[in-house]
């Protein structure tokens, strides 16, 4: 589960989930759905991208995971529409593998800019995890 927080000039997306792994894949389905509101280019073309990221940081892993949907939407040319989790470790060394799936085409408006550590959350709860990133617009 997601929602968007109010912010001022960028949006927040928190992600609750009863593991690290579906938190992680709640945020990212947070980033996909705000990188598709506005626009409406579609293409029947269906597309799987694996990924894989290591680092020596939770923060990182979870910055870069979203960076990483960004960066591939523009330069393979995705119109993302889900992440699955594949495989993930949070404990250092953190990893994390996923599928991206998705249609050929190109945005009709580049809404999301850059994903931000400003007020990043990353943080184990009693009843799972709750991540928070902020996306500059």
């Amino acid at each position: 589960m997601y929602e968007y927080v109010e912010h001022t000039s960028d949006v927040k997306i928190r992600a609750k989930g009863k593991s690290f792994a579906e938190a992680l894949e709640s945020l990212m389905q947070g980033l996909i759905d705000l990188m598709k509101s506005g626009n409406t280019a579609q293409s029947n073309k269906e597309k799987e991208t694996l990924l894989e990221l290591n680092t020596s940081h939770i923060n990182d892993l979870v910055i870069m995971s979203l960076e990483k949907i960004l960066v591939i939407s523009e330069i393979e040319n995705i119109i993302p529409k889900k992440a699955k989790i594949l495989e993930e470790e949070h404990e250092n060394p953190y990893y994390v593998k996923f599928a991206l799936f998705g249609s050929e085409g190109e945005f009709n408006e580049t809404l999301i800019k850059a994903v931000t550590y400003h007020q990043l959350k990353v943080e184990k709860e009693e009843d799972g995890w709750l991540l928070e990133v902020i996306v500059d617009i």
